[in-house]
Parts: structure tokens; sequence; C-alpha cells
């Protein structure tokens, strides 16, 4: 009987253990749960105002250098080498420079905002020149006969291209509200109101994709045709839960 009566003892200590540990574990991962982890980053490139955005949903991140962009562990949530983080892909503009998309990993390594934005990831990028781009954005000069440096220009009149002068189209693009980032075929050309002189590249069709984007509104697009002289781009807020 003595012996029962331990054993009895026993079994019950034990199971008060067990639900010591259950109730630890339970309160452990309610703490790990609640507690945010942050991480941040900062995006420079060489040469320096370049646009950044999230590529694929076109936000808005800012202009090289950025300022430290904080980021919020959630289901997006991933693991590089061990350390919790996030990826995420950078669309980077600048006119005259090639389009650069890049994927960079974030690493959630402090528990508060304002540590992490003290910390930032430093991303740094050089940017290619796009040369089909620079000779547009640099024509030939005016035709000047008595200019010998001008038998191969193509208003010479012995040229076989030459077909007389050439009407240049010009297309002014203004936005509601202005101060937009434009893009002519994704290809950042400045901010509205502007007027630019968009060419077609061979190969592409005879149109022209105008987006606008600004910070606080939906990004808005408009398709235009060679034709057209004009285009106004309406920009709408975005809701708080946007």
């Amino acid at each position: 009987m003595r012996k029962e009566g331990i054993d009895k003892k026993l079994r019950e200590e034990l199971m008060r253990y067990k639900v010591l540990a259950i109730i630890a574990l339970v309160l452990l991962a309610g703490s790990l749960n609640a507690q945010n982890m942050f991480g941040a980053f900062v995006v420079r490139t060489e040469p320096s105002g370049a646009s950044v955005n999230y590529s694929g949903s076109n936000q808005y991140i800012g202009q090289t250098p950025t300022q430290a962009v904080a980021i919020l562990m959630d289901h997006n949530l991933t693991y590089n080498n061990g350390t919790p983080g996030r990826r995420i892909t950078l669309e980077i503009n600048k006119e005259g420079y090639k389009t650069l998309r890049q994927q960079v990993f974030v690493p959630f390594n402090k528990a508060h905002q304002q540590d992490a934005l003290r910390n930032p990831s430093v991303f740094s990028f050089s940017l290619r020149r796009d040369d089909m781009q620079s000779e547009q954005n640099h024509p030939n000069p005016p035709y000047h006969p008595n200019n010998p440096n001008h038998h191969n220009h193509p208003n010479h009149p012995n040229n076989p291209g030459h077909h007389g002068p050439q009407n240049e189209r010009r297309l002014t693009i203004t936005t509601q509200p202005r101060g937009a980032l434009i893009y002519v075929n994704d290809q950042y050309v400045g901010r509205s109101p502007l007027t630019v002189d968009p060419k077609v590249r061979p190969g592409e069709p005879r149109r022209f994709v105008i987006r606008a984007e600004k910070r606080g509104y939906r990004t808005a697009t408009e398709i235009v045709s060679p034709r057209e002289d004009r285009v106004r781009l309406v920009l709408r807020r975005r809701g708080r839960n946007n």
C-alpha cells in the first residue's frame, strides 16, 4: 500500500511538471508572435538621382540615395543562411540609363522600427548608359551648307536619305495633380507638366504607353498614338487601406 501511494504521488508530480512545461511553451510562443521584427534598407546608385520602385506593384520608394525604408516581418518571411528576412525586387530608372531590376534580401534583425531605420542594409548599384536613348536625346545639329563637316548630315541635299525638313512631333504631358513622375514606354522622362519628343524604336509598336506615378496616388496609364500631341492623366489618391 505504501509503495502504491508513493507511485501515485510521483505520477501526480510528473503530471504537474508536464502541465507547467506546456504552459511555459504556450507563453513563450505567444511572446514570440507578439514581438515585431523589423528590417530596413537604403538604395544608392552611381550616378545618383535614379527613381526606385517596388517591381510589380510600381510603388514609389524615392530617388537615390533613398531614405531608410522600414519593412515589418509578415507572411513573406524567408530565410537566407539561417537569417530571417524578406526578398524584394527593386526597379531602378534614370533618364539616359538602362532600367535595372534587382532582387535584394533585407534581414529582420531589429525588434524596434527606429532601431532598424538607424541601422539599414545598404544596397549600391552602378547604372549602365542606354546608348540608344542617348542618341535620341542628342540629335544631329542643324544643317549648315557652308560647314564641310555636314556632308553626311541627314538634311544635306546630296544625302540619299534627305527628305527635306522633318516635321518632328512633340507630346505635351500634364497630370492632375502636377509633379508626377512620367515614364514613356517604361523610360523615365521627367516630372509633369513637360513636353517630350518620343520616338518609336525599331521593333516596337507604333504607340506610346504613358505612365504617371506620385507618392500617395494610384499609378495612372494612358496609351497614345504618334499622331497625338497632348495627353492628360488624372491620378487618384490612395485610401488608407491601399
